[in-house]
Parts: structure tokens; C-alpha cells; sequence
């Protein structure tokens, strides 16, 4: 398999665009309109602060430890106080899988997506988990101690994320049920009054923006209890450098379903360049410690930031700006 080169993500994209009859040196010339700081939202289905939940997720302690993942090992962990968590240690299959998971938190949230669970880098003590273990039996303990990678003397990293404690199955977790849905994101059809429908675009641009091309693998896609916006889930396999053809093809072919996104995501893709990509990276402690991506991921990132902006902007110059910024 081919790597994809950092030039042939930007060309690969805005290709597209030329395809769609739009010339590129128009599109470049297209400026949207920036705004200043914007005020962080609640987490969504509630009205808590997603300061609140990094705060709970970092400070409370586990009564209850179960295994609940099938690829990888994803520990269910009940809090004192009542909230739960999944817990993403650092494994032999999934070394960076924990730092993939807060960084699409932290690149989500800087775009103003207040529908990925929060998510911040926790150690563990081998002793806590293990003593508060419940499956079957010691052998299945000993299945998940084997596979992840301890820190001395027997401390896990991980990735602690909001367990979110009321979610729906949603149809638009398959690329089937996507293509059923395809009029929500064309110019040319009527804006639909479904909260679903900005959260499946923006869903879409950051896939690709991360690199994020295991979206529709299953049970990656729910919706809240009402059925009226999307909970967005589960990164541990984003940002993989070098990022291979095929797996480039799949967040592209996802992308080029979109041809209207909400106007404050693309406002807050615009102002995150590689200062504001650091700086949102820099917000989880771990950072500090080692970098939640290595500079090789950011410059991915940034790289297919110029394409999706390449996108949006020829998108713009094809429908214009009314049709193609289609919510706030």
C-alpha cells in the first residue's frame, strides 16, 4: 500500500472540486468571514459544562470496573459520585489509541462540536482496576493485564472519556444509512429542520480533517434519547501517519458527500492554524508531558486542513456562500 503524501492529500481534494467545474484559482480567491473568541457549549443532551465533566473524569475514583470493548480493550468504569467512563488504556495493539481519542476531542471542541464526549489523559494504579474488576473470573483479568502496556510501577495511561448515559442506535451509523440521508447535505436541496443533519456534515469534515477512516465500523454513531442530534464517538484509530491510500479514500469519499456545513465550524476550521491546533492540543495536561500527537500527526492535520478549506471555498464559489453555510 502507498502512503499518501502531504501534497496529494491537498491536490486529491481539491481535484474534487475541479471536477465539479469549479477552477481552483477561483475558489482560492473565496474569504469567509472570521469571528472572535466563541463561548464553549455544554456537553449536548444537558446542560453541564464540559469543564465540569473533564473535572469529574479527572478527579473521581472507580467503584466498578468492567471490560466492554471487542477490538480493543475499552473498560467501563463506574465513578463515586455516580458518573461512568470508558477507560482506553495504552495497549500492545493500540499504543497511541488513548492520545488519538483526546486529541479528536480537543480538535472537536476547537471547532465548536459539542457532541464528542469529553475526554483527558488519567493514570490508573494496576491494583485499583484489578481489585475493583468485575468479569469472568481471573482469567479474563489476566487477558486484559497481558495486553496493556504499564507504566513503572504498575500505573496505566489512558484516555478517560465521558460515558454518556443516554444514547440511541442511529440509522446514520452505516454508509447505507448516510446515501438514505444524502439530500441533507446537497446544496441544492431544502435545508432540512433535523438537528441530525449539521452534526452528520461537520461529523464528515472532521473525519476526514483527523484522518479518522473507521467511521462506520459499528456502533461509532448514535443519536440522544430524542433522536434529535448525533453523539459522535470513538477516535482511537485516527491520525495514523503515514496515512495510506485506501484509508485516505474513505474519509475523502466521505467528505465529498458534504456540500453544506455550518457556518461556525468553518469560521473555527479557519482560525485553527498550527498555533491554535497546539494550543487546543495543550489544553489536556498530558501535553505537557508528551505531546498528545508528534509533530509528524499536526503537520497531517494541517495538511488536510488547507484541502477541506480548498473544499468548502470551491463549494462556496459552485452554490455560494448562503447555500453552502447552511447553519449557524
Amino acid at each position: 500500500m502507498r502512503r499518501v503524501a502531504t501534497s496529494a492529500i491537498a491536490t486529491s481534494v481539491i481535484a474534487a472540486a475541479v471536477l465539479f467545474g469549479t477552477a481552483l484559482a477561483v475558489a482560492a480567491l473565496v474569504v469567509l468571514p472570521t469571528t472572535g473568541a466563541h463561548a464553549q457549549p455544554p456537553f449536548v443532551g444537558g446542560e453541564v459544562d464540559q469543564d465540569a465533566i473533564l473535572a469529574t473524569l479527572t478527579e473521581r475514583y472507580p467503584l466498578r470496573v468492567r471490560q466492554v470493548g471487542t477490538s480493543s480493550v475499552t473498560l467501563r468504569l463506574d465513578l463515586s459520585g455516580g458518573t461512568s467512563a470508558a477507560f482506553k488504556p495504552r495497549t500492545g495493539s493500540h499504543p497511541r489509541g488513548y492520545r488519538a481519542e483526546v486529541a479528536a476531542y480537543r480538535i472537536a471542541r476547537a471547532l465548536g462540536m459539542d457532541n464528542v464526549p469529553p475526554a483527558i489523559v488519567r493514570r490508573l494504579p494496576r491494583p485499583t482496576l484489578e481489585a475493583r474488576f468485575d468479569g469472568d473470573g481471573p482469567a479474563a483479568w489476566e487477558g486484559i493485564r497481558q495486553e496493556i502496556r504499564w507504566d513503572a510501577p504498575g500505573v496505566a495511561r489512558g484516555a478517560m472519556i465521558y460515558w454518556v448515559p443516554q444514547l440511541r442506535r442511529s440509522e446514520l451509523d452505516t454508509v447505507d444509512g448516510v446515501d438514505a440521508v444524502a439530500g441533507w447535505l446537497r446544496a441544492g436541496e431544502p435545508v432540512p429542520d433535523d438537528g441530525r443533519a449539521p452534526d452528520l456534515a461537520a461529523m464528515l469534515a472532521l473525519d476526514y480533517l483527523i484522518g479518522n477512516w473507521d467511521r462506520f465500523s459499528g456502533g461509532n454513531v448514535s443519536q440522544t434519547d430524542a433522536g434529535d442530534r448525533l453523539y459522535v464517538r470513538d477516535h482511537n484509530i485516527a491520525f495514523n501517519e503515514p496515512f495510506y491510500d485506501a484509508r485516505y479514500e474513505r474519509v475523502r469519499a466521505g467528505l465529498e458527500r458534504v456540500e453544506r456545513l455550518p457556518r461556525g465550524f468553518v469560521t473555527r476550521l479557519q482560525a485553527l492554524d498550527e498555533a491554535a491546533l497546539r494550543a487546543a492540543l495543550a489544553e489536556d495536561p498530558e501535553d505537557a508531558v508528551r505531546p498528545i500527537l508528534s509533530d509528524e500527526q499536526i503537520q497531517g492535520v494541517l495538511a488536510r486542513r488547507r484541502a477541506l478549506l480548498s473544499y468548502i471555498a470551491a463549494q462556496i464559489a459552485l452554490h455560494g456562500a448562503e447555500r453552502t453555510l447552511a447553519w449557524d
